[in-house]
C-alpha cells in the first residue's frame, strides 16, 4: 500500500481477535449497504492498530473524522494540529513502515515535537498502515519550494493561541452535536441593530467606509496578504489608525478567516498584542457556520439519530438511473447528505466555513446546476462560481447579517442561489449596487472622511440615524429595478434642494427643545408650528430616547411646513453635525 494524490480506495474493518469467515462475510454485506453507489471500496479486515497510540480526543477526535488520508491531507493536518511543524516529507517503505519526517522553522525534531507530530499521523493515516515518524534528513532541513513558513512556527504566542483555539472550537462543536446545546460567541451574539458581511473594499467596490453610515456593525471578514504596506487602505479604503479606532468602538468587528499567521505582522501583532482590540477567529467563524448549519438543517440532526432511515437511504442509491441527470441529481443530493451527516464534525474540523455550502438550504439546487453543467466547457469553474456563492452566503447567515460580495464574480448566480437560501439576512448588496451605493452617499454628502474623529461619527450614525440613513438610501440604491440615471439624479438634486432652504430659512435653533414642542401642542398651533419650523433639536437623555422614537415623524411634519422632502430635513440636521465634528 502507498500514498498517493488521491485517496486510498480500502475501507479497514477492524474485528475482534479470533474472528469467523462468516463474521467477514456479513461485515462486507453491511459495508456494501453504507458505501455510495458506484464508490470502488476493497475491504481490508485488521484485528488491531499497528502502533499503540493514545486514542483521538479533542482537535484529533475531529481530524480522525472524514481524515483526508492522502499525501497532502496528512501535511496539512499535521501542520494544524501541531503548529510548530514547518515541513513535512513523506517518505517511502522503509523497514516494513511507512516513513514520514518533520521538522521546525529550523529544521530540527525534537522528541517532543515528534510525539506531538506522531499522535497527529495516528489520527489521520489510514488504520492498519504501519508508519514512523522521525526528523527530517539533514538534505531536507535547507528551505525548499514546499517549504512555507508561517508566522505560527516562530511565533510561541501566536502557537498558544492557535492551540487554544482548536481546543476550544473542539469542545464546542462536540457539546453542540452531542447534546444539543449551542454556545455563545459573544463578539457577533451580542451585537445589536443592523449588520453587514463584507469581504472587499477599495477601488475595485464601495470600500467599508461607505457601508459606515447605513449599518450599526461591519462584520469584515480580513483579507490574506504578505503585502503590509497600506494593507488597510489598499483593502478597505481606511487608514490603520482609523480602523482601529472603529474596531475599538465596535463599529467594525474584524474577523480572521484564517489563522493569524496568515496575515502581515504589523496586522497580526497588533492585534494579538492589545488586549483593547476585539477580533474574531477563524474557528469562531467555523464554530458560527457549524452552529448555524446544526441547528437549521433537520436533516442532519434526523439523520444522526435515526440510523435506519440512513440505511435505507443507501440502499435506495444502488436503484438509481445514473444514465438519468434528473436521477443523477438525486442520488448526488443523497449522497451529499448521508456523507455529512456522517461526517459533520470532521469536515468542520478539516474545512470549516469553506465547507459551509455543503449543508446548506439550497445543497439541492446546487446539486441540480451540478449535473445540468456536467460535461459542458468550463463545467468544473461554474461549479467552483456556484458552490462559493453557497459558501458566502452560509456566512452571512452564520453571521446574522446582510451580504456585500465582491468576490462572487456572476451576480446572476449570487442572486439564484440566494433565492434558495430564503430569509432576510440573504439581503444583497453586489458589486455594481455598492458602486452606486457610493456615488449616492458622495451626491448626499454623506461620504466617509477621515477628518471626523471615529468617537464622534459613531455617534453622529447612531442606531437612529443608520436606520433612516438605509431608508433613505433604498430608494435610490434599489436591488431589482432600479431607477434611471436620470431619475436618480433629480431625487439627490431635489433632496439637496431641500436642504439648501432650511439652510437659508435657519430652521434649526439650538435653544429649542423637545419639550417645548410637546408643550406648544397644549398651548395652541403657533407655537407647535414654530417649534417643528425651527427643528425641534433634541437635547438629554430624555430628547434623545423621543427623537429616537418620534424623529421619523416629526421630520415629515417639518419637511411638510417647510415645503422640502422629509429626506431632506434628515439630511440637513446629520450634514450640521458631521461639518461641525470636522472642524
Amino acid at each position: 500500500m502507498t500514498f498517493t494524490n488521491g485517496h486510498i480506495p480500502i475501507a479497514h474493518i477492524v474485528l475482534p481477535p479470533g474472528a469467523t469467515m462468516e463474521m467477514k462475510a456479513d461485515a462486507e454485506r453491511a459495508l456494501s449497504d453504507v458505501i455510495a453507489a458506484g464508490t470502488l471500496v476493497n475491504a481490508e479486515f485488521v484485528e488491531q492498530r499497528v502502533e499503540a497510540l493514545p486514542e483521538p480526543h479533542g482537535p484529533h477526535l475531529l481530524a480522525n473524522i472524514a481524515a483526508n488520508a492522502t499525501a497532502d491531507g496528512v501535511i496539512r493536518t499535521v501542520k494544524k494540529l501541531v503548529p510548530e511543524v514547518a515541513k513535512v516529507v513523506i517518505g517511502d517503505w522503509e523497514d516494513d513502515e511507512f516513513q514520514i519526517r518533520v521538522g521546525d522553522a529550523q529544521g530540527e525534531c525534537a522528541e517532543p515535537l515528534r510525539a506531538a507530530a506522531s499522535e497527529a499521523v495516528g489520527a489521520v493515516i489510514a488504520l492498519g498502515v504501519p508508519f514512523r515518524v522521525a526528523g527530517l534528513r539533514p538534505s531536507e532541513r535547507t528551505p525548499s519550494r514546499d517549504t512555507f513558513v508561517t508566522a505560527a512556527q516562530t511565533n510561541a504566542r501566536l502557537r498558544e493561541i492557535a492551540l487554544e483555539d482548536e481546543a476550544r472550537f473542539a469542545k464546542r462543536v462536540m457539546t453542540l452535536v452531542e447534546n444539543d446545546v449551542a454556545e455563545s460567541v459573544s463578539l457577533i451574539d451580542h451585537l445589536d441593530g443592523e449588520k453587514i458581511c463584507t469581504t472587499i473594499g477599495g477601488p475595485d467596490a464601495a470600500s467599508v467606509g461607505t457601508f459606515l453610515p447605513l449599518y450599526d456593525r461591519v462584520l469584515l471578514l480580513l483579507v490574506p496578504d504578505q503585502q503590509p504596506a497600506d494593507y488597510y487602505v489598499r483593502h478597505y479604503g481606511l487608514s490603520e489608525a482609523a480602523f482601529i479606532e472603529y474596531v475599538k468602538a465596535r463599529k467594525i468587528v474584524p474577523i480572521f478567516k484564517f489563522e493569524l499567521g496568515r496575515y502581515p505582522e504589523p496586522v497580526w501583532r497588533r492585534f494579538v498584542e492589545d488586549p483593547s482590540l476585539p477580533f474574531a477567529t477563524s474557528r469562531d467563524l467555523d464554530y458560527l457556520c457549524a452552529r448555524n448549519v446544526w441547528l437549521s438543517s433537520g436533516w442532519l440532526r434526523e439523520l444522526r439519530k435515526d440510523r435506519e432511515v440512513s440505511a435505507v437511504m443507501h440502499r435506495l442509491l444502488s436503484n438509481f438511473d445514473g444514465n438519468s441527470p434528473y436521477m443523477r441529481s438525486v442520488a448526488g443530493v443523497f449522497r451529499m447528505v448521508l456523507l455529512g451527516a456522517e461526517a459533520f464534525e470532521g469536515d468542520m474540523w478539516h474545512r470549516g466555513h469553506l465547507g459551509a455550502w455543503q449543508y446548506s438550504a439550497a445543497l439541492p439546487f446546487l446539486e441540480a446546476f451540478r449535473q445540468l453543467v456536467r460535461d459542458k466547457p468550463n463545467a468544473d469553474m461554474a461549479r467552483i462560481e456556484a458552490e462559493s456563492a453557497a459558501m458566502h452566503l452560509a456566512i452571512s447567515q452564520a453571521l446574522g447579517a446582510a451580504t456585500h460580495e465582491g468576490l462572487v464574480s456572476n451576480e446572476r448566480l449570487l442572486l439564484e442561489v440566494a433565492k434558495a437560501f430564503g430569509g432576510e439576512s440573504t439581503a444583497l448588496f453586489s458589486v455594481s449596487q455598492a458602486t452606486r451605493l457610493a456615488e449616492v452617499l458622495k451626491g448626499l454628502e454623506l461620504s466617509f472622511s477621515e477628518a471626523i474623529p471615529p468617537n464622534e461619527y459613531v455617534q453622529i450614525f447612531d442606531e437612529a440615524n443608520t436606520k433612516r440613513m438605509r431608508t433613505l438610501v433604498a430608494e435610490l440604491v434599489q436591488r431589482e429595478e432600479r431607477l434611471s440615471e436620470l431619475e436618480l439624479r433629480e431625487l439627490v438634486q431635489r433632496y439637496n434642494q431641500g436642504v439648501d432652504r432650511i439652510a437659508r430659512n435657519a430652521v434649526e435653533k439650538a435653544d429649542v427643545s423637545l419639550v417645548a414642542s410637546g408643550a406648544g401642542a397644549a398651548t395652541g398651533l403657533p407655537l407647535l408650528k414654530t417649534a417643528l419650523e425651527t427643528g425641534a433639536s433634541v437635547g438629554g437623555k430624555l430628547g434623545r430616547m423621543l427623537d429616537a422614537r418620534t424623529g421619523t415623524v416629526l421630520d415629515r411634519m417639518r419637511g411638510w411646513i417647510n415645503r422640502v422632502p422629509a429626506q431632506s430635513v434628515r439630511l440637513y440636521k446629520i450634514r450640521r453635525r458631521l461639518r461641525a465634528a470636522a472642524r
